[in-house]
């Protein structure tokens, strides 16, 4: 048997709207989308493993949505010119973009340890 979660927020909240089933909604967060962009992951899994998948799979959309718009901010604040290596810029781009997956992950755990602990301080 398998869990399927939602690829935005990472929830199991999430129904089929059409007859046919092709169309997902996440009641977590309102995300609709194809079948095929759902999350899947074992029921055994631990919830390490299913935690692991999600933040590989916010790692990957992060990284197609975010590196063009990072690219530019680095050009627009002087960091790199029009005329540097290709190779240093993607250097670059990937270091911004898993410092920020870090970052996130980190956050989450931190607002998950405040609701666990009663505490929602900001």
């Amino acid at each position: 048997m398998k869990v399927e979660l939602c690829p935005q927020c990472g929830s199991g909240k999430i129904s089929r709207t059409t007859p046919l089933g092709d169309i997902i909604k996440c009641d977590g967060c309102g995300w609709a989308g194809k079948e095929s962009s759902v999350m899947v992951t074992r029921v055994d899994a631990t919830s390490l493993e299913v935690a692991l998948a999600v933040a590989q799979r916010f790692l990957v959309a992060l990284t197609a949505e975010a590196s063009l718009p990072v690219g530019r901010a680095m050009f627009h604040a002087g960091l790199i010119q029009r005329d540097t290596d290709s190779t240093f810029v993607g250097r670059l781009v990937k270091a911004a973009i898993v410092a920020a997956h870090r970052a996130t992950l980190e956050e989450v755990d931190k607002i998950q340890k405040e609701i666990t602990d009663g505490d929602n301080k900001s």
